[in-house]
């Protein structure tokens, strides 16, 4: 597969509630950090948050045009020089609150698809540290299920 220059994916719009989302075109960096992951995203759940941000019943503020979504079942496209856990063609799925795993790290956690760009697009990048493995054996659709991430992350 080759890599991407850029791709599609779907945006909160600004502006009254209730809102809706737009397709837009984003570009993927020609280069690297050394933890990086590329990840070509195969099939996303939808969660109750998803609609309940775009009608303004969430009780807290979302990124108002951030890329919404945080499940998701990807493929490993490209991989950062310093990465260890996944080749291409590795399946996997973003841990949906990314933060501070390590005890090098400093800051507060973030929420995929609320206070951080989401899943909703065909590629993402995300840190090696944040990605699980999951299963080969399962299609898409039914991997990126958030029941069946949690019970693979267990």
């Amino acid at each position: 597969m080759s890599y991407p220059e850029t791709y599609r994916s779907f945006r909160r719009v600004k502006g009254p509630i209730p809102r809706s989302i737009e397709q837009t075109q984003e570009t993927l960096p020609k280069t690297l950090g050394p933890r990086d992951v590329v990840i070509k995203i195969h099939a996303v759940s939808l969660n109750y948050r998803e609609h309940a941000t775009l009608i303004g019943t969430y009780p807290r503020q979302a990124d108002e045009t951030g890329i919404p979504c945080s499940d998701c079942a990807a493929e490993v496209i490209a991989v950062g020089s310093a990465v260890k856990k996944y080749v291409v063609g590795s399946r996997v799925a973003p841990i949906t609150a990314q933060g501070p795993y390590e005890d090098t790290d400093d800051g507060n956690s973030v929420s995929i698809g609320f206070t951080k760009e989401g899943v909703l697009r065909e590629y993402a990048i995300y840190e090696e540290k944040h990605l699980v493995h999951l299963p080969e054996n399962m299609p898409w659709d039914q991997v990126s299920d958030d029941e069946v991430r949690h019970k693979v992350m267990r």
